[in-house]
């Protein structure tokens, strides 16, 4: 987790379709606010193993800001690092 964490801090591009869809989520969220963040998540396609990352990102369009939505063992660690990160720019001054 370490390095992907390093590698997005440094500018790195998400790596597969699961960390996009985080990473597009998130800023949606943060520039066009909750209701298109809930659209987006209306339009994607959960795999059933994918459940603990939906009910992740429905917490923060409903507002929720727990950081331990990012630390839920369940998560690929990809995707704590990308929950994490949209944590933060949302937690960011504007």
């Amino acid at each position: 987790m370490a390095t992907y964490r390093g590698y997005r801090t440094n500018g790195g591009e998400p790596m597969d379709a699961a960390t996009r869809q985080i990473a597009a989520f998130g800023q949606m969220l943060h520039t066009q606010g909750p209701e298109a963040a809930r659209a987006l998540l209306a339009r994607l396609q959960f795999a059933p193993d994918m459940t603990p990352l939906q009910r992740a990102l429905e917490a923060l369009a409903s507002g929720q800001r727990d950081p331990a939505l990012a630390a839920d063992p369940a998560l690929h660690p990809t995707g704590t690092v990308e929950l994490a990160l949209v944590l933060e720019a949302l937690a960011a001054p504007a």
